[in-house]
């Protein structure tokens, strides 16, 4: 048997064979328990409170995971991939269960949140030239300042922040983006050539931005006026991580095709989906988009069960909005010069500093402290842990994140 890497071994031999995309911190984890990461050669453990960017859900151990887990297991020693030429039992099961859980009719499975993305738009690129009768390459999709898709090629292009792009152009023509929140603004800009509005409900990765109150529903308006897709983006928001199942439901929003991915497949498999209404979903052919991984029996047996944990155990979805308003209002009630303002839906928060401050630097703290979180738009900490995180760790927590800040 191979044996085990030191820590500095893991970092010198990454640093030395992996390309770059994430800035990593000098730190390896090696092992998982609850809301708990940790390193054995340190012996050190650390409070998640970053979830793989709410993939994880329901943390790395307990009952549930546990279920995940077993569900995963017994399929990978049954079947764990076939191609989409073929009919397979968890594909079945994960569509009809999928389309039932979201109240739409149709589902296509892919497997990142980016593929997802780039699913929707061919979609409704498509609907546009064969449904609404736009000029054929001249269809146009809208989105907004300081949103997150994803980084692939097409995604690219829906993106405004400068770092995400720079040097990969050309990117696809026919994008445009408007402000967040900002009903005026699509007004303006949608026309007949319009395929898509694609907007995030809450703006996770551009600084977790909660829209106005009737944001979503009069920006479903103006689609609907306008004869143009409403595609919602809930990669990171879906499955109780803002206190709702989804978060447009708590602004009575219905999108024409919805988007979902990260927390799917329980922390533990990649798997995302786009579904819709029968008309948009039907303008799809065989041949006209595939993926070798999309809908592979093994994740869709665990999105299954995840899907079933969910529905039988609603509590997930009410503690993830009473935690997360005890911890959002614990933040608010913090004194510190540092924090210019505190926001957030159930388990997505955001503490956003004051532009001069270093973001990085009390992240980088707040790791000495053993809290791991994130960092959303530059200024912005991001605190979104799995929905089984009690309140107990996050009072653990808070005397920890509050000394950090008032440095």
């Amino acid at each position: 048997m191979e044996r085990s890497l030191t820590n500095e071994e893991t970092i010198e031999l990454t640093e030395r064979f992996s390309a770059h995309h994430y800035t990593r911190y000098p730190l390896v984890l090696d092992r998982g328990k609850g809301c708990r990461l940790g390193n054995d050669e340190n012996q050190t453990d650390f409070l998640d409170m970053i979830a793989g960017y709410s993939a994880v859900i329901f943390g790395r151990s307990g009952e549930y995971y546990d279920r995940v887990v077993s569900v995963l297991i017994n399929q990978a020693q049954k079947l764990a991939l076939v191609t989409g030429s073929y009919y397979t039992e968890p594909y079945t099961k994960f569509c009809s269960k999928l389309a039932e859980f979201c109240s739409m009719d149709k589902v296509l499975a892919m497997n990142t949140g980016a593929e997802a993305v780039e699913t929707a738009m061919k979609i409704a690129k498509r609907w546009a030239y064969r449904t609404k009768g736009v000029p054929r390459n001249s269809a146009g999709i809208i989105s907004c300042y300081n949103n997150f898709h994803g980084r692939t090629q097409g995604v690219l292009s829906l993106s405004t922040e400068e770092a995400y792009r720079k040097d990969f152009g050309p990117l696809l023509p026919g994008c445009l983006s408007i402000p967040f929140g900002n009903i005026n603004a699509l007004e303006s800009v949608i026309n007949k050539n319009t395929a898509a509005f694609i907007v995030e409900p809450i703006q996770g990765e551009g600084g977790i931005n909660i829209p106005p109150d009737d944001y979503l529903t009069q920006a479903e308006r103006v689609c609907k006026k306008n004869n143009t897709l409403f595609v919602l983006d809930e990669i990171q928001t879906g499955f109780g991580r803002t206190g709702m199942m989804f978060a447009h439901q708590a602004f009575e929003a219905k999108p024409d095709l919805l988007i979902l991915g990260k927390a799917l497949g329980g922390g533990l498999l990649p798997i995302s989906a786009v579904v819709g209404r029968k008309d948009v979903m039907s303008v799809l052919d065989p041949g006209s988009h595939g993926s070798t991984f999309g809908g592979n029996p093994l994740a869709c047996a665990v999105a299954c069960e995840v899907l079933d944990i969910l529905k039988e155990n609603p509590f997930f979805v009410r503690k993830a909005w009473e935690v997360g308003e005890y911890f959002l209002r614990k933040l608010e009630k913090l004194k510190s010069h540092t924090i210019k303002e505190v926001r957030g839906s159930g388990l997505l928060i955001g503490v956003e500093l004051h532009p001069l401050l270093k973001t990085d630097y009390y992240r980088g703290r707040l790791l000495e402290k053993r809290i791991l979180c994130g960092i959303a738009h530059e200024h912005t900490l991001r605190f979104s842990p799995p929905l089984i995180v009690t309140k107990e760790e996050i009072d653990w927590a808070l005397p920890k994140i509050e000394s950090v800040l008032n440095e």
